[in-house]
């Protein structure tokens, strides 16, 4: 999220966030009211609903967090952090045991490669997945390259293989 007169940004795509909650840290959070206040969730987006329970967030300075901060300060909302760490993954799988919330990347929770993306998976079978902006926000992932330096074939071929994937239907 920054400009640089020297840079050439390629967009590759659009991504959405994702709130990752253990069903049981819901239950135990909202008890018989945990499906209808899913559904003010799924309906408001209003992230202040989960106030009271607390998150695992990746560290201050990833891309990530500072979206997800940036929610948090929209919404007037402290959240309670629990834990912080630098791998997405961990946040992950620290949500699924019920440690906290987490808020994962779409591309995170699409991929066969990793955990979170093996939709039949048991950790996965242990949470909800809801969004976490309001539907017309989304992050850029994009190649940026300083376009008054010599860019490598190796460097070119990479950047038109990305584009290859990242435009095919079901692209990660």
């Amino acid at each position: 999220p920054f400009l640089l007169e020297t840079a050439e940004y390629m967009p590759l795509i659009q991504e959405k966030m994702f709130l990752v909650a253990q069903k049981d840290l819901l239950l135990h959070s909202f008890g018989k009211k945990t499906e209808s206040v899913l559904q003010t969730y799924r309906e408001s987006r209003d992230i202040t609903i989960f106030k009271d329970i607390p998150f695992v967030l990746l560290k201050k300075g990833d891309r990530i967090r500072a979206l997800v901060d940036q929610e948090f300060s929209l919404h007037n909302m402290g959240p309670v952090i629990k834990l912080e760490t630098a791998n997405i993954q961990t946040a992950f799988c620290l949500a699924a045991e019920g440690i906290g919330l987490a808020v994962c990347p779409e591309m995170y929770l699409n991929s066969c490669y990793i955990v979170s993306g093996i939709e039949g998976s048991e950790l996965r079978q242990r949470v909800e997945i809801l969004p976490f902006f309001k539907e017309d926000i989304t992050d850029t992932i994009a190649i940026g390259y300083n376009r008054f330096r010599y860019l490598s074939k190796i460097g070119q071929d990479f950047i038109e293989l990305a584009r290859q994937k990242f435009s095919a239907p079901g692209s990660f």
